[in-house]
């Protein structure tokens, strides 16, 4: 790693209330107050694994308050990416000159009435503000003019929270990454390996797989596989009841689609918090829909919130000493007067009680009433404050090992969780905010809350984030919105939204009523099916255009999206010697450029050199992606669809130059050469 200089360690801690600062080489042990630094090093491909233990004297008691390494960065920055705090927190690439500020002060009096602070990191962290100054958590990479990247990322957060800091050259010719801890709150008493983490710099997909190949935790064991799915939260929000689920259901099944997981959101608890009692909206229980859910094969799904309780509730009423408590009394993890009943607190998960009470709750839930997997929000509530001897990222650590428990074989999806503490503990994990019924919300972009409610912001961390999926948990997009009721998206972004969310995501859901849809809007949505596993290989942003490298199984893919309101021009990848399919543009060559419309995408297939191979197919999200196998025999080919295929289409085909007649499952097809390509296209319908 000829490009990047360990330069020296910084350690801050109190022994009997005696403040110590002291500097360490990152080359060898040292020698501290009352212990010692152990340091090992070892390398991996396209990088090096550190791990540094901390080894207090016997007897001594380390207060933790400061720890962190620093590297130089001596190669040209293009692009700066740093993960952002939580599931809602906005996270992409960003150009070395942007800054991070803090939440607007002007708006002070609502930062405060909503707790705004609370649901991200700025209750215990500051940004300078400063171009080039940026923190975030758990992995963070620069993107280098050769199109190399340097990538950190730890390796465990069982010992808290990994920040990483960069102050980037404003012209992006170098850089300083501080890699360290969160450690207000913990206590040493043993040996410990405090910081562990990887660092390299090399090919994308290489250096992030080394980094995946080396991450000390083991994957939580259950299915983990791409899933499609109905969530009733953003349509009807709360204000569900027994018939408006029975009822979507139907719609469902009455059309045969194929999802996985049918989920029941926020409005069937008596409060938030009281969990073991259902409301009366549903006056059968929640047992007897999910026999329902599962009689027709769909897996049936469950929101709650475990580390919190609203102060409406009989939890808080009854069993105040669960709270959580700091020196100003309980502690507020949030203020909702929309859906629920005002201020919401964190639970001390550390308190035997807790525990108990959210087993019985799991093993309701799972066990007696049936359901298959839950959706776990707001689990960031859980490490407010440091107690006990831990750091918040300690307790947020544990909390998950938790959820991991008891939760057990069920699948498990994370939301409002920091991202690292939720690495390999949850099959399913939120990477964006939550999506709404517009664009931006603008007020709540002026004030720089970047946990907003936000279309444009859950895109942007959906794909700024991709890298975690598949090697962490599978990703999870939030909902795509085809209806016309109840939403202020224009078709374009509602379209935009829907392919990003089934190209990055490996839980796709929505929350349509679909019996509302158009016969277009329904076509649409039969596009998506079967669902694949999409292999990204590569993501290019510019000003708001994306450009996606991707393969479906063998077929390579090329996607142009652009989420900016301007044109933006494209060129197809390759000489003119490469073939591209695309149902929109039709078949095209490698060289060729083409305007995008400002909330648009293009979706190419690439163009197989083999006679007999399917070019493309029409009415599909990701052309002839449903295919499953192609017979020849004597110019008459049969086709057949994988399952899940709801609707077909046309299908194109290569064939051998100078072929003038072919069938495809026993229809005729035209016969057209286009590029020096000949292809047979005969509808399937």
């Amino acid at each position: 790693m000829a490009d990047i200089e360990n330069k020296k360690g910084v350690l801050s801690y109190r022994i009997d209330g005696v403040l110590y600062n002291k500097s360490f080489s990152l080359e060898e042990n040292s020698r501290i107050p009352h212990g010692h630094i152990m340091l090992k090093q070892e390398e991996v491909p396209t990088g090096r694994l550190f791990h540094i233990v901390i080894e207090p004297d016997k007897k001594a008691v380390f207060s933790m308050e400061h720890f962190a390494v620093t590297f130089a960065v001596h190669k040209p920055i293009k692009k700066c990416f740093l993960n952002g705090f939580q599931t809602w927190s906005e996270s992409s690439e960003c150009s070395p000159w942007n800054t991070q500020k803090q939440m607007n002060p002007v708006f002070s009096h609502w930062i405060t009435k909503y707790q705004l602070k609370k649901y991200g990191d700025q209750h215990f962290m500051s940004y300078s503000g400063k171009p080039g100054e940026f923190l975030g958590y758990s992995y963070g990479y620069f993107r280098h003019t050769d199109e190399t990247i340097t990538l950190a990322g730890t390796l465990t957060e069982k010992t808290g929270y990994t920040i990483i800091r960069s102050q980037v050259e404003t012209d992006g010719s170098m850089a300083e990454v501080s890699i360290g801890k969160d450690c207000i709150g913990m206590q040493l008493h043993a040996s410990t390996e405090i910081l562990s983490f990887y660092i390299g710099n090399g090919r994308e997909a290489e250096v992030f797989k080394s980094w995946e190949n080396n991450f000390t935790e083991r994957r939580k064991q259950g299915k983990s596989a791409t899933i499609s799915g109905w969530t009733s939260w953003y349509n009807h929000y709360e204000k569900i009841d027994e018939q408006i689920i029975l009822r979507n259901l139907k719609s469902f099944t009455d059309r045969g689609i194929p999802i996985d997981v049918f989920q029941i959101d926020d409005g069937w608890q008596g409060a938030v918090g009281d969990w073991l009692k259902t409301n009366d909206k549903f006056p059968n229980g929640l047992a007897q829909i999910a026999r329902e859910i599962k009689k027709v094969g769909y897996i049936p799904g469950l929101w709650l919130a475990p580390f919190i309780a609203e102060e409406s509730s009989f939890l808080c009423r009854d069993h105040a000493d669960w709270i959580l408590r700091d020196e100003h009394g309980l502690v507020r993890a949030g203020y909702n007067p929309f859906n629920w009943s005002g201020n919401f607190y964190g639970l001390n998960i550390d308190h035997p009680e807790v525990k108990e009470y959210l087993r019985m709750v799991f093993r309701t839930v799972l066990e007696i009433w049936g359901f298959g997997m839950v959706k776990l929000d707001f689990l960031y509530a859980a490490a407010l404050v440091p107690r006990n001897g831990k750091s918040r990222g300690q307790i947020m650590y544990e909390g998950m090992e938790f959820l991991q428990e008891i939760t057990a074989d069920k699948l498990m999806m994370a939301c409002g969780v920091p991202l690292g503490s939720a690495f390999r503990k949850a099959e399913y994990c939120r990477i964006g905010s939550d999506a709404a019924l517009t664009w931006e919300d603008k007020r709540l972009k002026l004030l720089r809350y970047r946990e907003r409610v936000s279309t444009i912001n859950s895109l942007t961390s959906t794909i700024g984030r991709h890298h975690l999926h598949k090697r962490f948990f599978q990703n999870d997009p939030d909902v795509f919105i085809l209806r016309d009721e109840n939403n202020k998206l224009s078709h374009d972004k509602k379209e935009v939204l829907f392919f990003v969310n089934n190209l990055f995501g490996g839980l796709v859901f929505t929350s349509d009523d679909i019996n509302t849809y158009s016969e277009n809007q329904l076509k649409q949505y039969y596009s998506s099916f079967p669902m694949t596993e999409k292999n990204i290989l590569s993501v290019v942003s510019d000003k708001g255009l994306y450009t996606v490298d991707f393969q479906i199984g063998k077929r390579s893919y090329a996607a142009y999206i652009n989420v900016s309101g301007e044109f933006r021009k494209i060129t197809l990848q390759g000489d003119t010697g490469t073939g591209w399919y695309s149902e929109k543009s039709g078949l095209g060559q490698g060289g060729w450029q083409f305007k995008l419309k400002g909330y648009d995408f293009l979706c190419f297939s690439k163009v197989q050199v083999r006679p007999w191979s399917v070019v493309g197919t029409t009415g599909r999200l990701f052309p002839a992606s449903e295919i499953d196998q192609v017979f020849n025999e004597e110019n008459e080919l049969t086709i057949t669809f994988k399952e899940g295929t709801l609707l077909a289409g046309d299908v194109i085909v290569r064939l051998p130059k100078g072929t003038e007649i072919c069938m495809i499952n026993n229809n005729s097809a035209l016969i057209e050469v286009q590029f020096g390509i000949t292809t047979g296209r005969a509808s399937l319908i």
